[in-house]
């Protein structure tokens, strides 16, 4: 503020005396007035009136030769300027902080919809699994001893066989709706279940799976998030990427549980626009999502050269 000070008593001083106009000092003079209402919004006034003040002083003091009501005029639209540009700002700074504020709020939705439907599908899948494929468990039980009983008959081996399949479709079920292994062994078995029954057997490609074997406690919710973001990633990797390989690691970084997800595809040109223009819990979702929860993702793809994709999470907080 003193160099400030300083800097326009001088130009004052050459403008009035030397050059003997005023009208470059006044133009001159705005430059700051905006700058300073720009950067500390209604402190920033304080320059506009310091200004003014010695716009006004110079009048009296330095006999200018310019009209007295103009400059008079001219420190007063100092402090309109500055007055205006400050209001601005001010809203300026509201509106972003409320922007954020919302994003925040939908973020915060968008993770507590997805895990209540995670939710809403283990109590479904645990429903299936204890009620539904039980009983028929027991049924075909009863059906064998039927047979070894001597009970032969065409329909019976017939139904025996229905069941058994209504058993194989009802745990795939089961699967599809949540991992079972997820909520009893935790993220790194469930991970290597579904790249061995999902990706390998089921279209083909070859897996690789590395985990450095430190327990990496998670939060329950923080866990479900980081799962479903690596099956999505591996469901693309599927769909999209046209890859023969696949491999997931599984690592303890300090405080963070650390995944990547690499494959030797087509890969794809990374740009903020396309992960945004991603598609149900693509790309950009994922990345909310972590972020939201002190996460983050990074992505590494060039096309023709495949894709590593790594998410960070956070771990449980110690004690």
């Amino acid at each position: 503020m003193a160099v400030l000070l300083a800097g326009a008593c001088f130009i004052t001083y050459y403008c009035h005396v030397v050059l003997k106009t005023s009208i470059i000092f006044t133009h001159l003079f705005y430059i700051p007035i905006v700058l300073a209402s720009i950067w500390w919004k209604r402190k920033g006034l304080l320059v506009a009136v310091l200004l003014a003040g010695l716009l006004i002083l110079s009048i009296n003091f330095l006999k200018s030769d310019a009209g007295g009501i103009d400059e008079y005029l001219r420190a007063s639209m100092f402090v309109v300027i500055g007055s205006v540009v400050a209001l601005l700002s001010e809203q300026t700074t509201k509106a972003r902080k409320n922007l954020v504020a919302h994003q925040q709020k939908l973020r915060s939705l968008a993770s507590e919809l997805s895990l209540a439907e995670e939710r809403q599908r283990h109590r479904i899948a645990s429903g299936l699994h204890d009620d539904v494929c039980q009983n028929l468990v027991l049924f075909k039980i009863k059906l064998a001893d039927m047979r070894k009983k001597g009970v032969s008959d065409k329909s019976i081996d017939e139904i025996y066989n229905q069941i058994d399949q209504i058993i194989q479709n009802t745990r795939t079920l089961t699967f599809d709706l949540s991992s079972p292994v997820l909520y009893d062994l935790g993220l790194e078995a469930a991970v290597r279940q579904w790249l061995t029954t999902q990706l390998q057997e089921k279209h083909g490609l070859k897996c690789v799976f590395e985990d450095d074997k430190q327990p990496k406690p998670l939060e329950e919710d923080i866990c479900v998030l980081v799962f479903q973001a690596v099956k999505e990633l591996l469901i693309n990797v599927v769909k999209h990427s046209r890859a023969s390989h696949v491999k997931v690691t599984i690592r303890k970084k300090g405080d963070k549980i650390q995944i990547s997800v690499e494959d030797d595809g087509v890969g794809f040109a990374y740009t903020e626009s396309n992960v945004a223009k991603s598609q149900g819990f693509g790309l950009f979702n994922i990345c909310q999502r972590l972020d939201y929860i002190g996460g983050s993702v990074k992505i590494d793809s060039q096309p023709g050269h495949g894709s590593r994709i790594t998410l960070e999470a956070p771990l449980k907080s110690e004690g």
